[in-house]
């Protein structure tokens, strides 16, 4: 939890600040892309590789234009996630370098800072919103005592927020343990070249979900396919 007044003022400077009103309501969110973010989704949608990355600094006109449709990208998938808290849509009324320069709504607004990653050619960026806690107060439950709320989510808590990300996409990896290669050795790889793992045929493999470990099995054959045979799962 932050104010509107505290988010603007930890902005750097030149940045990347958006406001968009949250239509059909009235109430305003910030959006502030990092510099260096920015540069690079504007790179990589220009046809480029995204690094390296480059030093902040401010976008030209037409740069802007562009980061706008890109920013509309990003704010399409969360205005579909949000849905289950009210209909959304996010409407563009401001864009700046210069946080100073911006309109800010009331300083001392409650706002609900989040930040997120992207993956971007191999590097992470960066962007986070200030949203007014007011959207969601229709999704809070009443207040409970403070000891209450410090404790640990509940079962129901859990199946709960199940259920509001059942729809949700997400990314399962099968890894197999390979060696430690010395940089040297690992550029010196030529094609056709077998590199052996460190992995036993019957050992279990680990699998991923967004990159956290999530399941432990084994890899089965499937027609022409390999499958993943669950084993274990670390999900609680």
């Amino acid at each position: 939890m932050t104010t509107a007044g505290d988010f603007r003022k930890a902005l750097p400077n030149p940045g990347c600040l958006i406001a968009l009103r949250l239509h059909p309501g009235s109430e305003t969110m910030m959006l502030n892309l990092e510099s260096a973010t920015a540069l690079a989704l504007l790179d990589l949608f220009l046809g480029g590789t995204g690094t390296p990355v480059p030093a902040p600094r401010e976008l030209t006109e037409i740069e802007w234009s562009l980061l706008e449709e890109i920013s509309k990208v990003i704010l399409r998938s969360l205005g579909e996630t949000w849905q289950i808290v009210k209909p959304i849509e996010f409407v563009v009324e401001a864009m700046g370098s210069d946080p100073g320069l911006m309109a800010c709504p009331e300083p001392a607004r409650s706002d609900l800072q989040l930040s997120f990653e992207l993956q971007l050619a191999g590097e992470l960026g960066h962007f986070e919103i200030a949203v007014p806690s007011a959207f969601f107060a229709p999704a809070m439950t009443t207040q409970v005592p403070q000891e209450i709320a410090q404790n640990a989510a509940t079962k129901a808590d859990i199946e709960r927020n199940a259920r509001l990300l059942e729809d949700a996409e997400i990314e399962l990896e099968v890894r197999l343990e390979g060696p430690r290669l010395t940089f040297r050795d690992f550029l010196a790889l030529q094609q056709g070249q077998v590199v052996k793992l460190g992995h036993a045929l019957n050992a279990p493999v680990r699998a991923v979900v967004n990159g956290d470990p999530a399941l432990t099995g084994h890899i089965l054959g499937a027609g022409r396919k390999r499958a993943f045979q669950v084993g274990e799962t670390a999900l609680t």
